[in-house]
């Protein structure tokens, strides 16, 4: 079975360390866009799943984040380095990432799912909360669909708290990883080390 590796934000640091390591061989719809606040990005791409991306492109309007383009129909996700308002050819170009989106979910892949988080969101308590609420609906939307894991990047040399085992045990979660990743800014700037991003990749196969 092939595995495939599918960022789903909260920003571009899945989708630049899989180009790093040439294992992002296709573009998706979450790739290089920006989910804020992040501890709500995974019910926007809930959402998105749900309603097989129903409206991503419709209502087009500039975000306040550095006024940058994003739908009103899901204002959470914002197009950082696409202005698809200026440039509506892109709008085809989301459509067709989009559909190769679900159907790669629909098929006998291996799908295995990142998103990162920051520190700040994982220290809040109410954030968590939210955040753990949104993994469950994502298990549940996936369940059926392909065979599937999730990675969740925290970006922070932190010891995991028992809230985040006692999470995965109750809810029998037992293909959701969290793990942690320092931006090593020494090797890159913006991705870390691309390397030690790998080491994680494979300790969840």
């Amino acid at each position: 079975m092939d595995t495939i590796f599918i960022p789903l934000g909260r920003n571009c640091l899945i989708a630049g360390n899989l180009k790093l390591l040439n294992l992002r061989n296709l573009s998706l719809p979450f790739d290089w866009n920006l989910q804020k606040p992040a501890h709500k990005g995974l019910s926007c791409v809930n959402k998105l799943i749900t309603n097989n991306f129903n409206g991503f492109t419709d209502n087009l309007t500039y975000h306040n984040f550095n006024n940058k383009p994003c739908s009103e129909n899901y204002p959470n996700m914002i197009f950082v380095h696409h202005d698809l308002i200026k440039n509506s050819e892109l709008i085809n170009t989301f459509t067709e990432r989009s559909k190769r989106f679900m159907k790669i979910i629909h098929s006998n892949k291996m799908c295995v799912f990142c998103y990162n988080i920051s520190f700040s969101v994982y220290n809040n308590i109410n954030s968590m909360k939210t955040f753990f609420y949104d993994i469950t609906q994502f298990f549940n939307i996936m369940r059926g669909k392909c065979k599937f894991k999730l990675i969740i990047i925290v970006d922070n040399d932190i010891e995991f708290d028992l809230e985040i085992y006692n999470f995965i045990k109750f809810e029998k979660l037992n293909n959701l990883y969290f793990k942690k990743f320092i931006i090593n800014r020494n090797v890159h700037k913006t991705y870390g080390d691309h390397l030690e991003f790998k080491k994680i990749l494979i300790s969840c196969l």
